[in-house]
């Protein structure tokens, strides 16, 4: 009887991520009712990462790296104040409004934009009504994670009401694309 060869199956992912950031804030014009706050952010980080998967005897190696420039601008304005008795029937009311941008070196342009509302009639109270719209491109782990085969696995089927021996496969996928969120508060 001749015995059967022995593979080991072997999955390493390393990364790195540096990161610089350069935020200034301030008021940007008087009003009576308050100050238009700003604040400006650029930066610039960057990450990498490599991974190799040997899975019965075949090699796998991924290496991704990725720079982001970015930059974003905000806006602040109250409309009402009871401080400074400006409409102070009506509270304590401001707008504001956030404008971003990611430059990535392996994915493109991606953008944020929002606002909102926030109103105190009385001091212990307040309302935030807020809208966000952001662009998202996957992680370089969901990008570049090794590919981990696992056979036999126990997974319970819920719609069958069984335990079920499954091949499950998991780790990065180098055709994701970007995602849009829309959040209303």
């Amino acid at each position: 009887t001749g015995t059967l060869p022995v593979t080991t199956d072997r999955a390493r992912s390393t990364s790195d991520t540096g990161d610089l950031q350069f935020v200034a804030n301030g008021a940007l014009a008087h009003f009576k009712a308050g100050d238009l706050s700003t604040t400006f952010k650029l930066g610039l980080d960057g990450s990498r990462q490599e991974s190799t998967s040997i899975r019965s005897g075949l090699s796998t190696d991924t290496s991704l790296s990725r720079g982001d420039f970015n930059g974003q601008v905000s806006f602040d304005l109250p409309l009402t104040s009871r401080r400074r008795n400006v409409r102070a029937a009506l509270g304590d009311f401001s707008v504001n409004v956030h404008m971003g941008a990611h430059k990535l070196s392996d994915f493109g342009t991606l953008a944020s934009v929002g606002g909102g509302l926030n109103w105190s009639p009385v001091k212990p109270v307040s309302f935030l009504v807020s809208y966000t719209e952001t662009d998202n491109a996957p992680s370089l782990a969901q990008l570049g994670n090794p590919l981990v085969t696992t056979p036999d696995a126990r997974v319970f089927d819920y719609v069958t009401g069984q335990t079920v021996d499954v091949t499950r496969v998991s780790g990065g996928n180098t055709g994701l694309r970007a995602e849009t969120r829309h959040a209303l508060k």
